[in-house]
């Protein structure tokens, strides 16, 4: 039984999850690919669900999104784990929506916040005069 894939250690299957997620075909996207692969077994869920491993999703956030405005403009108790694998699900949901023409009028604060923050800018001031 030795064989088996969940024998593998629980870093192994992140990483598998990881390069699944960040590789040239799913790169752009929500990660579908982790839902397939928790599907696997019991055990390979318990290793790559978000509820088990924010860690993993965190890290997909930070491969996929542009995080300098984060680390500029929140505390350390905002830049979590926890928080980033939340940002992550709730940007997909808000990208997944955009594309099938089906957003709420929230989503477009989302969308203003990511393009805000790709513009890379690190300070917004405005000029009195």
């Amino acid at each position: 039984m030795a064989n088996m894939p969940e024998s593998l250690p629980g870093h192994v299957w992140e990483r598998i999850a990881f390069y699944s997620m960040t590789g040239v075909e799913q790169f752009l996207g929500p990660p579908t690919s982790l839902t397939a692969l928790s599907l696997v077994s019991r055990s390979i869920y318990n290793k790559v669900a978000l509820k088990f491993n924010p860690t993993l999703y965190a890290k997909i956030f930070v491969a996929k999104f542009d995080v300098s405005a984060i680390h500029r403009r929140f505390s350390d108790r905002w830049r979590t784990a926890r928080c980033f694998a939340w940002e992550l699900q709730r940007r997909s949901e808000v990208l997944v929506r955009l594309k099938r023409g089906r957003h709420i009028p929230s989503d477009l604060w989302v969308c203003l916040i990511m393009y805000v923050e790709s513009l890379d800018v690190p300070t917004c001031t405005v000029d009195p005069h």
